[in-house]
C-alpha cells in the first residue's frame, strides 16, 4: 500500500541451543540448559563473556555475533546437571521455565538427542574428551577449566567479574556441551507511522485510513529497544492501539 519502513536495518539477537537437529523440541529443558550461567566457550576453547549474563537478549546475542562462528559451547558437568534435576535452575527461560523450576525429564532429553546422533549435543567422561567431540585443542579448554574453576574457588572472576553467585566450579567426572547458535527474534523497526499512528508512505504522508501500532510500527525504539525494558512494548501497544483507535474512528466519523 506504499507505506515506508524505519528502523529495519536492526537486528534483536540472542543465544539458542540446541537450535536443530533430531530430537528438537520448541523450548525444551536443554534450551533453558544452555542458558544457565555456567561456563561458555567458543571453537577456541575460550571464554568470550560473563556467561550471568543471560538471558539478556540484548547481551548474549550481540557477544555471539563477535564470534566469527556465531555459535559456542555451554559446558556444563554432572554436578550441575544433578541440581538443575534436584535443586531446579538457577536462571529462568521467561514465564516457561521460572528460576527454581526442576528439570526431571533432563537426563531423557539428553539420552534421547545423543541416541537420535543430535550434532548440538555431547557428553563425555572427562574434559578432554569432551573437547575431541566438539573440536577444539584439549589442552586449551583443560586450560580454560582450569582457569575458570580457580576463580570459582577464590570467589572472584578476573577475566569478565561475573557475579559470584553464579561462579561454580565443574569437577566432573561426567561433562556435558550444548552447542548454541545466534538466532534473531525479528527487527526493531516496521511500519512508519506519525504521532496519530498513521501509516505514512514515502514522502512522510499519511495515507488516508491506514493506522499501525504495536510491533508492527517503527521508530518507537529504533536502536535503543531490548528485553530488559519491562513493560516497555506493552505499555506502547496498548498506548499506539488506543491512539490509532481514536484517530480512525474520527476518520470514519469525518464527512
Amino acid at each position: 500500500m506504499g507505506a515506508a519502513e524505519e528502523g529495519m536495518g536492526l537486528l534483536q539477537t540472542l543465544r539458542v541451543g540446541p537450535l536443530l537437529g533430531p530430537g528438537v523440541k520448541f523450548m525444551q529443558q536443554l534450551e533453558c540448559v544452555a542458558m544457565q550461567p555456567n561456563l561458555y566457550v567458543n571453537q577456541e576453547g575460550e571464554r568470550y563473556c560473563d556467561e550471568s549474563m543471560t538471558p539478556n537478549f540484548a547481551f548474549d546475542g550481540n557477544a555471539l555475533a563477535r564470534l566469527k562462528e556465531r555459535y559456542s559451547y555451554s559446558i556444563f558437568d554432572d554436578g550441575v546437571k544433578r541440581d538443575m534435576i534436584e535443586k531446579g535452575v538457577v536462571v529462568g527461560m521467561g514465564m516457561v521455565r521460572a528460576p527454581g523450576t526442576k528439570f526431571f525429564e533432563l537426563d531423557e532429553e539428553l539420552k534421547d538427542l545423543m541416541e537420535k546422533g543430535n550434532p548440538n549435543v555431547f557428553a563425555a567422561a572427562s574434559i578432554e574428551d569432551l573437547a575431541g567431540k566438539i573440536g577444539c585443542d584439549p589442552k586449551r579448554l583443560k586450560a580454560t577449566l582450569d582457569e575458570y574453576n580457580g576463580y570459582c574457588e577464590k570467589g572472584h572472576d578476573d577475566l569478565f567479574a561475573k557475579d559470584r553467585k553464579y561462579l561454580r566450579p565443574l569437577r566432573g567426572p561426567g561433562f556435558y556441551a550444548v552447542k548454541s547458535y545466534m538466532a534473531f527474534l525479528g527487527t526493531l523497526g516496521g511500519i512508519k507511522i506519525n504521532e496519530r499512528m498513521e501509516v505514512l508512505d514515502k514522502q512522510d504522508g499519511a495515507i488516508p485510513g491506514l493506522y499501525a501500532g504495536g510491533l508492527d510500527a517503527g521508530g518507537m525504539y529504533g536502536d535503543s529497544y531490548d528485553v530488559i525494558m519491562s513493560g516497555g512494548t506493552s505499555a506502547f501497544a496498548a498506548n499506539s492501539g488506543r491512539i490509532a483507535g481514536r484517530n480512525a474512528v474520527r476518520y470514519i466519523q469525518t464527512p
